[in-house]
């Protein structure tokens, strides 16, 4: 509730139990009480389950996606990593998003197993809990997965099988170190904003990445016949797309003609991801060498860098709005103004993303 009351727009909150916070509606009169829907509910696998957003080159989307196509993304992962029935998986990857989303409470409903989730990350606490609940399978960000496997992952957390490194910055697999552990193997999940994503499993001996093909992209790879999980292939401008029964083909369609034009844009069957991508013809296999044109990944958000620019120059002379690089988390942005207090409080006031405001942060005790 104290959060609500700080945050204009959380307009309503919920919670379990009896002795309820003044305010909070109770969710248990809510199931308690009978329905007072009269129409028959409907079940349509057509109609959207979720709705997450993206930032594109073009802006901002919003995303519609079906249980089927959360569910082809869980399978994705979890039958290209080789998670057993009845796992105990780790989440410390926030499920706020379509892959947040498919690689954990769907992998975790696939498997019929127990799900517990960790965030914000703290590397101590996140090992007493493997330990505690014998967790089997990890999904973690990849730069900390490999950060963990630096630190002896397998003496340190034994019971882990499977490691599910969540890559929101694909391009930087190919430069990753190889996987050390042996007790855990690895797989490496290619996110793509909001438009899809695929694991791939290291499986050779020296711990590299494995290769990406372009093509049919089967869900158990190594496996003749698997199910497909979806599509990859280079775009006519050299960027990667997808295709496959995961990727909302219609939220990205390009933009309309216009209206004096003559011609028809033909219909597109893929998802460009606007990854700079190139194909080496002599081992067939697909490299991701550059992200998205003017758009600035900040953990699992992302901005137009243009954007940035122009609210830089509303906060007046001086001011700068920028996206610098981060190892863990692609970019961070960074703020500078003459009063920095003052534009924190002028951004937080127009609800701008938190992570806007907190760029303007007082860094000078940090510096002290």
């Amino acid at each position: 509730m104290n959060a609500a009351a700080e945050a204009f727009s959380i307009r309503h909150v919920f919670g379990f139990g009896s002795d309820l916070p003044e305010g909070m509606g109770s969710l248990d009169q809510a199931i308690n009480q009978p329905s007072r829907t009269v129409r028959a509910v409907i079940q349509d696998g057509r109609k959207a389950a979720i709705i997450s957003f993206d930032v594109t080159a073009e802006g901002f989307r919003a995303v519609p996606r079906t249980h089927l196509s959360l569910i082809a993304g869980g399978l994705a992962l979890s039958l290209e990593s080789d998670m057993q029935q009845g796992a105990t998986v780790m989440s410390a990857f926030a499920p706020s998003s379509f892959a947040g989303l498919a690689s954990s409470l769907v992998i975790w409903l696939l498997s019929g197993g127990t799900l517990v989730l960790h965030h914000p990350f703290d590397a101590d606490v996140l090992e007493q809990q493997i330990g505690e609940f014998s967790c089997d399978t990890l999904i973690v960000p990849a730069p900390l997965a490999m950060k963990l496997d630096e630190l002896d992952l397998s003496a340190r957390m034994p019971s882990l099988q499977n490691v599910i490194g969540m890559w929101r910055a694909p391009e930087q697999v190919a430069a990753s170190p190889p996987w050390a552990s042996r007790n855990a193997t690895l797989t490496d999940a290619y996110l793509f904003g909001e438009a899809g994503l695929f694991g791939v499993r290291r499986i050779a001996e020296d711990g590299s990445p494995g290769l990406i093909k372009p093509g049919l992209h089967g869900a158990r790879r190594e496996l003749p016949g698997s199910s497909i999980a979806g599509e990859i292939l280079l775009t006519p401008k050299g960027t990667l797309g997808l295709r496959g029964p995961m990727v909302a083909i219609a939220a990205y369609a390009p933009p309309p003609p216009p209206a004096d034009s003559l011609i028809a844009q033909p219909p597109r069957d893929y998802v460009d991801t606007e990854y700079a991508a190139r194909l080496d013809r002599p081992s067939g296999t697909i490299s991701i060498t550059a992200p998205p044109n003017g758009v600035m990944a900040v953990g699992g958000y992302r901005f137009l860098s243009s954007d940035l620019q122009e609210w830089g120059r509303r906060l007046g002379q001086g001011a700068l709005l920028t996206a610098l690089p981060d190892r863990l988390s692609g970019h961070r942005l960074a703020g500078r103004a003459q009063d920095n207090a003052r534009a924190r409080d002028a951004l937080s006031e127009l609800g701008l993303n938190p992570l806007m405001v907190e760029a303007f942060r007082d860094r000078s005790n940090n510096a002290a």
